[in-house]
């Protein structure tokens, strides 16, 4: 069970393998509007799934790469679009991949290996038609993306990141020398409770590296976000103790419990 979001369509994956999407909207009053889940596709076989800003991507059990939406880049030099899942990419040996709207995709094998395509600026700009290894490190096992950032953590639970972070400099997220490195650097620098997370499991939200969700070994979910450009909240916005997955994009939270039920909830500003 899993739930990814860019703040407007959300794709979630329930304990059967199906696969299932639905919109968030906003009217004029700031009221959020929920559309009810339909199913993409009629398969049991979904392993993973994540949700871009045009597009989204799932992985089936069988290891194959499937896109739906808008400017979708196949992995073999076209940039398409379809309403129905397709297959992408010529390897069937995919974990889970993560996409930012229409410039890249980045996506983890079975042998822990990171491959991307599409143009990416992680501190220098590579134009990649077909999926080629970022990095020769092979023990990557959770990976998160942003516009020009990547976050991953290794088998081991140490956490990594690399990209052009200077808008993030000195907030208490990344460490001040991480900028515009174009090879992974263990993050150091966290906040603690971060920190202490390293040997669990560990979500993070990375469309903005400067908020995420975290559900601790005891099942507890965590929010961290930037209130200002020193100040960082960390908070436990509910006090149960069996979450499951979350994914954080702007101030949307959207969390499955182990039970099998989605939540969704908006975050308060504060200052």
């Amino acid at each position: 069970m899993s739930v990814s979001s860019n703040g407007n369509y959300s794709v979630a994956l329930k304990k059967d393998g199906t696969l299932w999407a639905f919109k968030t909207t906003k009217s004029k009053k700031s009221l959020l509007f929920i559309t009810m889940p339909k199913q993409i596709g009629i398969g049991h076989n979904w392993v993973s799934a994540s949700s871009g800003r045009t597009h989204a991507l799932a992985v089936k059990k069988d290891g194959t790469l499937w896109a739906w939406g808008r400017d979708i880049r196949d992995g073999v030099k076209h940039k398409i679009s379809s309403m129905l899942p397709i297959k992408i990419t010529q390897s069937s040996d995919w974990v889970v991949a993560h996409t930012h709207g229409d410039s890249y995709t980045l996506a983890l094998k079975k042998d822990g290996t990171l491959w991307g395509w599409g143009t990416i600026r992680m501190g220098k700009e590579m134009n990649l038609l077909t999926p080629k290894q970022i990095t020769k490190i092979h023990d990557w096992e959770r990976i998160s993306i942003g516009r020009y950032n990547i976050v991953a953590c290794k088998a081991d639970g140490t956490l990594w990141a690399w990209g052009e972070n200077t808008k993030y400099i000195n907030q208490n997220i990344f460490p001040t020398n991480l900028t515009s490195n174009i090879a992974p650097r263990k993050i150091t620098l966290l906040p603690m409770l971060i920190q202490e997370m390293e040997s669990s499991g560990m979500i993070i939200s990375l469309r903005d590296p400067t908020q995420g969700g975290i559900i601790k070994e005891n099942g507890s979910l965590w929010i961290w976000r930037r209130i200002d450009s020193k100040e960082i909240l960390i908070e436990e916005p509910t006090k149960s103790s069996d979450w499951k997955s979350v994914c954080v994009k702007g101030n949307r939270v959207l969390a499955i419990k182990k039970e099998g039920t989605l939540w969704f909830w908006t975050i308060e500003n504060k200052k």
